[in-house]
């Protein structure tokens, strides 16, 4: 095998293993739910979709990671603590943001 090839090869390794980037610590504590139920007693902010980046290499699995952080983050930014998604693909998510108590 030549060298060039081995580098290739080792590339394209490295670039399918990298992460997505880690959530804030405002993003981390957004929690994501799907049903009316989960969002009783809470207070309505506004509509947001997170939108999932696309890294080489990255399988569809790392991309909706993506959306999804992607969501969380933008609800911290709005002073969310919960979102209800409504509607969800790999790359976009919209959702419902809302405040709400925890016990």
């Amino acid at each position: 095998m030549s060298p060039n090839r081995i580098v290739t090869i080792n590339f394209m390794f490295l670039l399918s293993c990298a992460s997505v980037p880690p959530l804030s610590d405002l993003g981390a504590k957004v929690r994501l739910v799907n049903s009316s139920p989960n969002i009783k007693d809470c207070k309505y902010i506004s509509q947001i979709k997170g939108e999932g980046t696309i890294g080489l290499g990255w399988t569809d699995d790392k991309i909706y990671e993506s959306s999804r952080n992607n969501l969380k983050e933008k609800a911290a930014s709005v002073g969310a603590n919960t979102v209800e998604i409504i509607e969800e693909y790999t790359r976009n998510i919209t959702g419902e943001a809302y405040t709400c108590k925890f016990d």
